[in-house]
């Protein structure tokens, strides 16, 4: 069965927010889609099923009353009560096998949520706090991907392979889950969670027993949606979790938007060229320039030393994640000085003709440090001692005058 929970706030902000009225369930299995016939990593579950059609107020048995309910989402002064009351427990007594204590972990997330450093990837530090505070054995974090309109894992722990390839949740399904775009906490059990069952293995979702999904929104923009299958905190009243979610989902919500959200928004992403168009296209500058001495500067630039580095201070982070994060700032720094190509092996490739400007005046060394100092304002994991990229120059006809050549030497 599902529960929800609007945005903490006001007792009146809460209770004026739309409800969806309660109709009868849908049908057990998803209306498309068998899943012999199912795609293993895009397929989305239908929209028409008993994943939309459920009444947010079905509660999950015990349900305590409407008026129980109230009283359980910390509002006003009871809201400062799991801000302020001090801790009594350890976190260390938790993981001993003592009796949870919700409100002393709430407190902590707070607590950290203020120290993690806003950077492009604060998400993964994000996410390993929350892993550390709510003891997650079976979550992800996903956060949008421009490219693909889908919800993908930016962190994630405990699930299978296949599950991490699969677990990628088209926006229009999203924001179908959160219809109302103000921030919920949706829990599914039983034949609620059919509809789901495209995302996971098949291993991994016969072992389901519970599913949380959190949403994080800003200006009505889904940041992120938190997927929980499996923490002892599933063992508690599923309103002790709405609590927690109540008490920390706009500090999360700020972070992810700060971080992450406002920065990509910044980066317009320039025209990035296929390794296959190279070339061609050389070919056709040389044309264009059209005399004989024409040179033209290609300059490599290898992300994987950033990546590396990134990944072994966020050890949760999809390193595919990662590293198109760092790509995508290189191309918008290098897209004002040429043409950027992809390379195979996750590099890019600068080549500036000299109807870029004159290819002798671009100093290479300098260029190679500001790539590095620019990545570190972006990616507080980078210290001052990091190579964040290596870079390596060759130009013609000085290094070779066989230009097929030397185009086909970056493969």
């Amino acid at each position: 069965m599902k529960r929800v929970l609007t945005q903490s706030g006001s007792a009146e902000k809460r209770s004026s927010a739309p409800q969806q009225p309660e109709q009868a369930p849908g049908p057990r299995a998803p209306e498309s889609g068998g899943a012999e016939s199912r795609s293993p990593a895009r397929t989305a579950p239908s929209t028409a099923g008993p994943l939309t059609k459920k009444a947010p107020e079905q509660k999950i048995k015990p349900s305590p009353a409407p008026e129980a309910q109230k009283k359980a989402v910390p509002v006003g002064p009871e809201a400062e009560v799991v801000r302020s009351e001090p801790a009594t427990v350890g976190f260390e007594q938790q993981r001993s096998g003592q009796p949870l204590h919700p409100e002393m972990v709430t407190r902590m997330v707070l607590r950290e949520l203020g120290e993690i450093p806003v950077t492009i990837e604060s998400a993964a530090h994000l996410f390993a706090m929350l892993k550390r505070n709510l003891l997650l054995r079976k979550a992800a974090l996903l956060l949008p991907d421009p490219e693909e309109s889908m919800f993908v894992p930016w962190s994630i722990t405990g699930f299978d392979i296949t599950t991490q390839r699969r677990l990628h949740i088209p926006e229009e399904t999203a924001y179908t889950l959160f219809s109302n775009r103000v921030p919920l906490m949706l829990l599914f059990e039983g034949d609620e969670m059919r509809p789901l069952e495209p995302y996971f293995s098949v291993r991994e979702f016969s072992a389901l027993k519970r599913l949380v999904f959190c949403s994080f929104f800003y200006e009505a923009r889904l940041l992120a949606i938190l997927v929980i299958a499996d923490t002892p905190f599933f063992g508690l009243d599923p309103t002790i979790l709405q609590v927690m979610y109540s008490a920390f989902e706009e500090g999360i919500s700020s972070l992810l938007f700060r971080s992450r959200e406002e920065r990509i928004a910044r980066i317009q992403l320039p025209l990035l060229f296929a390794f296959d168009q190279l070339s061609p296209m050389a070919h056709e500058a040389l044309n264009q320039a059209g005399k004989g001495d024409a040179s033209i500067l290609f300059m490599e630039v290898d992300p994987e030393p950033a990546v590396v580095r990134i990944l072994e201070r966020t050890r949760e982070t999809d390193r595919y994640r990662v590293r198109q994060d760092v790509l995508r700032i290189l191309n918008t720094l290098l897209a004002g000085l040429g043409k950027v190509f992809t390379l195979p092996r996750h590099r890019l490739l600068l080549m500036r003709t000299e109807l870029d400007g004159d290819t002798g005046q671009l100093d290479v060394d300098l260029l190679s440090h500001q790539l590095n100092e620019r990545l570190k304002r972006f990616f507080s994991e980078l210290t001052d001692g990091d190579d964040a990229v290596t870079c390596r120059v060759v130009e013609y006809p000085t290094d070779s005058a066989d230009l097929e050549e030397l185009t086909a030497s970056f493969s």
